[in-house]
């Protein structure tokens, strides 16, 4: 959900997730690791996963704790699959 999101809104925030999506801060920050570069540690086993490289985070240089979120070149490539797919099954 979060990825489709990102698409139809680039440089969207944090903030802006969360009241779209309803979920929580942590929810939602987690997810972003997942799908950026940054990954996150295993809850269980503590390992460092690898992220997807989906999305990036653009720090807001007026505000340093804010970031714009856009997907990445591979991001949008997935999209496009996605739109590519759906079209067919139309």
């Amino acid at each position: 959900m979060l990825l489709l999101l990102i698409a139809q809104h680039p440089g969207a925030t944090v903030r802006q997730l969360v009241e779209w999506t309803g979920l929580g801060q942590a929810s939602v920050s987690r997810g972003l690791s997942e799908l950026s570069d940054q990954g996150r540690k295993h809850p269980v086993t503590k390992q460092q996963t690898t992220g997807l490289g989906l999305v990036m985070l653009v720090p807001d240089p007026q505000e340093t704790r804010r970031h714009s979120i856009f997907l990445s070149q591979k991001g949008n490539a997935l999209i496009r699959t996605l739109r590519q797919c759906m079209a067919r099954k139309h």
